[in-house]
């Protein structure tokens, strides 16, 4: 059932970030949704499944953009190892620490991704636009999160795959 509740996280965030168009005063920034559910992935699941949904994340990315065919899989590979290593010494339950994560990496994934393509050539413009569009990004990756944890959390609870965790010994 993992795999049928990714599959519908990823097609409906997809789905949402194609459509939701992007926020002009937040430097044209689009909304995070995959780079989420890559978050999601990497805080609350194993490690293989991490890897199939940055995999996933980052090709649905790529289609639907104008970035190289692999591009976003090795951006969001990079996110999820990230979060990957500090899984160990951070709370991963807690919205407010997903909520950190996905305000700092879609800051720094989008600032890299935009300063890699005006590398290459495939977008313009200078460092302050993209500047004003990572922090707008950092902003939407914030809104994102809290919006993807809850109904991942959600659709994993219903499929079976997670058990709601009641207890809190463990955590002091």
């Amino acid at each position: 059932m993992t795999w049928i509740a990714m599959a519908c996280l990823m097609f409906s965030s997809a789905l949402a970030q194609l459509l939701l168009p992007t926020v002009s005063v937040l430097g044209q920034a689009k909304w995070p949704f995959l780079l989420a559910v890559v978050l999601y992935y990497a805080l609350r699941r194993e490690y293989r499944v991490m890897l199939a949904a940055a995999l996933v994340a980052g090709l649905l990315q790529d289609g639907l953009g104008h970035t190289p065919l692999g591009f976003s899989v090795l951006m969001f590979l990079a996110v999820g190892l990230t979060v990957s290593g500090f899984k160990s010494i951070v709370l991963t339950d807690t919205l407010v620490t997903a909520v950190i994560f996905g305000i700092s990496l879609s800051f720094v994934a989008t600032l890299v991704g935009g300063w890699t393509l005006r590398a290459t050539g495939l977008a313009g413009g200078g460092f302050a636009g993209l500047l004003v569009k990572a922090l707008g990004g950092a902003f939407l990756g914030g809104l994102c999160v809290s919006i993807v944890f809850p109904v991942a959390d959600a659709i994993d609870r219903m499929a079976g795959n997670v058990k709601r965790k009641d207890d809190i010994h463990g955590y002091e």
